[in-house]
């Protein structure tokens, strides 16, 4: 009897991690299947994580009132069905010498609070980052939609092969090409990618402090954009390019309302159909 299923490559020193919140209770379910489905396509990894901020009230970019009741217990059904290997929940509440120790070690600074002065999460990401036992993350937002080709472009060895380069934190995952590239040159010096990127924990951890600034006791600025302060000043950077048959997008929170759009546009993210106009374009 033939096994018919190619074999995956396992990349034991990367850890997969979804990054979500209470406002994605509704999304989450389907939004695991699709990106542990695309990313998986070819590739395994050491470990599966589903990281979850569990802030409740206002949020950042808000489109609807959350529950974080709903999302935890979906998340473990879904650390149950074998989707997660580990769901992270970030200490919130009662937690603060937590956060002075963490923002000392990443900045320098005092403060107790886990969100920026603009509500960006900083505490809960950079804990998560933490708890990975690996040297390399592939971490992204719960709703970034992936576009794969039938073919093997063996993106993650790609993108590893790029961190491989002197004084680079991280790379980022591609975004839709125009219709003729192939691949682009691994390159520039971008802001680290937030939204779906591979990184060097390794580096990243023996460069700190980063750079940031406290306002009213909370800081002034994100973590990805505290590292890129960091790379004006010196040599480090993060790269963008790639193979142009792996793709993400990332759908605006307002879109998210209409779950039978959303769900039309999952789709055809799935089957490889986008408009040219999407094309150079990740929202």
């Amino acid at each position: 009897k033939r096994n018919v299923q190619p074999k995956k490559r396992i990349h034991n020193d990367v850890t997969l991690m979804v990054k979500s919140c209470a406002m994605e209770a509704d999304l989450i379910v389907r939004q695991a299947h699709h990106i542990v489905t695309q990313i998986c396509k070819f590739d395994e990894f050491k470990e599966r994580v589903l990281l979850l901020d569990p802030k409740e009230g206002e949020f950042l970019r808000q489109y609807t009132t959350g529950n974080l009741e709903r999302l935890l217990d979906v998340a473990k059904r879904l650390e149950k069905r074998g989707v997660f290997d580990r769901v992270l929940v970030s200490p919130y509440g009662g937690h603060e010498e937590n956060t002075l120790e963490l923002y000392k070690r990443w900045f320098d600074v005092e403060s107790r609070e886990t969100h920026n002065t603009e509500g960006v999460p900083v505490f809960p990401q950079l804990w998560g980052f933490e708890q990975v036992a690996t040297r390399f993350l592939l971490q992204m937002d719960a709703d970034v939609m992936i576009g794969r080709s039938d073919s093997d472009d063996d993106v993650i060895t790609e993108m590893k092969n790029a961190l491989s380069d002197e004084c680079v934190f991280g790379v980022g995952f591609n975004i839709p090409q125009l219709n003729g590239v192939g691949f682009n040159t691994y390159g520039g010096k971008f802001v680290p990618e937030v939204r779906c990127g591979l990184f060097d924990l390794k580096r990243v951890f023996k460069q700190r402090p980063f750079p940031n600034q406290i306002h009213e006791g909370k800081l002034t600025t994100s973590w990805y954009r505290s590292i890129e302060q960091f790379q004006t000043e010196t040599e480090w950077r993060c790269l963008r390019g790639g193979d142009s048959r792996s793709w993400y997008i990332h759908p605006p929170n307002v879109l998210k309302k209409d779950l039978r759009y959303y769900d039309r546009v999952l789709d055809l993210v799935e089957q490889n159909n986008i408009p040219d106009e999407q094309r150079n374009e990740w929202d």
